[in-house]
């Protein structure tokens, strides 16, 4: 079913719905058929919708499609250190007309511009987000009218329980010669290839179950020195990149290169019977990072009568701050628990946690049942016999949120606007 299913697809020959094989017909090569890029040079998005009878819910469509202008201007214009340079040369090759972002750039072309200091590399303002003529309510309206054309179409089905997954990619796309082939053009230089935007959408499964078990991926103890950057090595270069390389190579900017790790953790999870996995980062505390396509939150015990609820800090660690985890994180708040999102949290922690949430776009808000620690396979167990009930609450609470379900009324605003964007059946075949 899935190859069957329409794209839309946005680059300078073409814009529209179009299947892959008509794509290919036209000389484009349409990205969602790998599962990486050249280069790792892709930027993306994933919504997850929840479907009812009658109405589709797509959760924090606008964070997201917010979210997916910030990567494009870094990943697809900017480079480093000096930004401008690549962005200029762009425009002037191209003749792109973008007058917002030049104004921007004008009063920063100086030789020792630095990536901190440039307000394009941080998030911007919501009336500034343009990228090539798209802004965000472009984004989230051809989202919502994939999702129609191919439910319109029958490609993808409503059936109770299933949901959509819905996915947005920016990626640069190898030029063409006047015969249909593609130039001898392949390299770490792509600023004259063309800038693509696709967007695919797709039935999917539940990415974890509850009370899931999942695996602690963390170094072993005692090793310290040469041993420590030997066996960082070994697990391969993602790793390496991600613990020790250069700051900021999240933010907030959803990049394909930063999920080579959390690939890895996820198949090597998988292939010793465990649902999912999540890392830590270098340091002697060996501090939580995140899951494999998800953040993670504990509940420790506090002062009051609810537990703490501790998720690590997307400031002081190189993690996506998740437009899912934001939901999540408000919804706590709300209900009076006491959020602690701007320190790092240690690994150690997993052992005093009284309960384990993991949230993400397709993964939703879930209870973890176990952890076990990585390398040694040993059982670490939480809330054994029964569940956390503030854990299980949390994420109740959550499923009910986005389903349009009964909750409680101190989080009942955030069933609407901004935060879901909801559709009824007939709106979406109206916008097919």
């Amino acid at each position: 079913m899935s190859r069957a299913t329409y794209l839309y697809h946005h680059c300078s020959i073409f814009q529209g719905f179009a299947t892959r094989n008509q794509l290919r017909k036209s000389g484009h090569v349409p990205q969602h058929d790998t599962s990486a890029l050249h280069y790792s040079g892709g930027l993306f998005e994933g919504i997850g919708t929840y479907n009812k009878q009658d109405v589709v819910v797509f959760p924090t469509l606008h964070a997201n499609a917010r979210r997916a202008i910030n990567s494009a201007t870094y990943g697809l214009i900017s480079s480093p250190d000096k930004p401008h340079l690549v962005y200029d040369w762009f425009m002037t090759t191209h003749g792109v007309e973008y007058e917002r972002m030049q104004s921007e750039h004008a009063g920063r072309k100086r030789a020792d511009s630095t990536l901190h200091d440039l307000a394009l590399l941080q998030p911007i303002a919501t009336e500034d987000l343009v990228f090539l003529t798209l802004s965000p309510q472009f984004i989230e309206e051809k989202c919502i009218e994939t999702a129609a054309l191919n439910f319109k179409r029958k490609l993808i089905t409503n059936k109770p329980g299933d949901r959509w997954y819905v996915r947005p990619v920016w990626y640069r796309h190898v030029p063409l010669d006047q015969n249909g082939r593609p130039k001898p053009h392949m390299g770490v230089f792509d600023a004259d290839c063309d800038i693509v935007f696709e967007i695919s959408v797709r039935n999917i499964d539940d990415y974890v179950q509850g009370n899931a078990p999942f695996v602690l991926f963390r170094l072993p103890k005692n090793i310290t020195g040469e041993q420590r950057e030997a066996y960082i090595r070994r697990l391969g270069p993602s790793l390496y990149h991600l613990c020790v390389g250069h700051e900021n190579t999240s933010g907030n900017f959803k990049m394909s290169a930063n999920y080579q790790l959390l690939s890895l953790i996820k198949k090597w999870a998988k292939m010793n019977g465990f649902q999912g996995g999540m890392y830590v980062d270098t340091t002697p505390q060996q501090c939580i990072q995140e899951g494999d396509g998800m953040n993670v939150m504990l509940l420790v015990d506090g002062q009051g009568n609810d537990p703490d609820l501790w998720t690590p800090s997307t400031e002081l660690e190189r993690i996506l701050p998740g437009t899912k985890r934001e939901l999540a994180l408000a919804q706590a708040r709300n209900l009076g628990f006491n959020v602690v999102d701007n320190k790092k949290v240690p690994a150690s922690m997993i052992q005093q946690a009284r309960g384990i949430n993991i949230s993400g776009s397709w993964a939703g808000e879930k209870t973890l049942g176990y952890v076990a620690d990585f390398p040694t396979g040993k059982y670490t167990r939480f809330f054994e016999p029964d569940l956390d009930e503030a854990a299980l609450f949390l994420a109740d609470q959550n499923k009910r949120l986005v389903t349009l379900g009964e909750v409680d009324r101190r989080i009942k605003h955030l069933q609407q606007e901004p935060h879901l964007t909801v559709i009824s059946i007939d709106d979406l075949i109206r916008a097919a």
